[in-house]
């Protein structure tokens, strides 16, 4: 979906990315994650990214990774 969506986008200035924390120790996971909610912040999600910016993207721990 987001690389669909990136494209559609891609003559707007509207970037679209995924970002994916691991797996985080929260109720959620039932406390089994391997990080804590601290740790799971590290991959931000960006509101605004300069023009040019990347799109269609996926990230872990603030690094692009492959599809």
């Amino acid at each position: 979906m987001t690389v669909i969506l990136a494209d559609e986008l891609r003559d707007t200035n509207i970037l679209i990315n995924r970002g994916e924390p691991g797996s985080v120790r929260t109720r959620l996971t039932g406390m089994r994650g391997i990080r804590p909610p601290r740790r799971g912040g590290v991959c931000r999600v960006a509101a605004t990214l300069a023009d040019g910016g990347p799109s269609g993207k996926f990230f872990k721990d603030d690094k692009e990774v492959p599809w």
